[in-house]
């Protein structure tokens, strides 16, 4: 790319026009969508809509349950079902002092002094949780995305919104879309 091409923020590479993944990780909801030609869409979640709750229960043994079954359960089994876990990202266990007096799973102290959860006897940081709501996007992406490429879609890049701030640390990989689809 030329000099005067990067001053002014243009490139002479053509505009790529294949479509994106956009991840909204939130804190009480998030959500995958995609951009199809015609613009983008948010991807379902199946049965209970496109929206994914914030939610992950761990179960003592097995899979974790994430979304509208994990928020479902919840007061069935609140030691074990997290929900606003991003709260308590990038914070200190003492910062968390007045949320763990709400929280139905018990707030300990992390690594480096973090705040963490502990269930089933187990230490869970929040980028644990986030990770789960993450890999359940990606199982909803992937499902749906497969379709769409059968339809000759070529998928090269994503996008993700996630949290910013001072207090909010939060590391995340970013997922190709190709990836999705491999």
């Amino acid at each position: 790319m030329s000099s005067a091409a990067l001053a002014s923020g243009r490139s002479s590479e053509p505009l790529r026009s294949d479509p994106i993944v956009g991840i909204d990780l939130g804190t009480t909801n998030s959500l995958v969508a995609y951009c199809f030609p015609s613009g983008p869409r948010v991807l379902g979640g199946g049965a209970d809509g496109a929206i994914v709750p914030s939610v992950v229960r761990f179960l003592a043994s097995g899979p974790t349950v994430v979304g509208a079954s994990a928020r479902r359960g919840r007061l069935a089994y609140p030691a074990e079902t997290v929900a606003s876990a991003k709260r308590l990202m990038g914070r200190s266990a003492v910062e968390t002092a007045a949320f763990a007096r709400g929280a139905s799973t018990p707030l300990v102290e992390g690594p480096r002094g973090m705040a963490a959860l502990s269930i089933h006897g187990r230490l869970v940081t929040p980028q644990e949780v986030a990770a789960e709501i993450l890999r359940e996007l990606r199982r909803i992406a992937e499902r749906l995305i497969t379709r769409a490429t059968r339809l000759g879609e070529d998928l090269s890049r994503d996008t993700s919104a996630l949290p910013d701030g001072e207090r909010q640390q939060v590391v995340a990989r970013r997922v190709h879309a190709q990836r999705l689809v491999a």
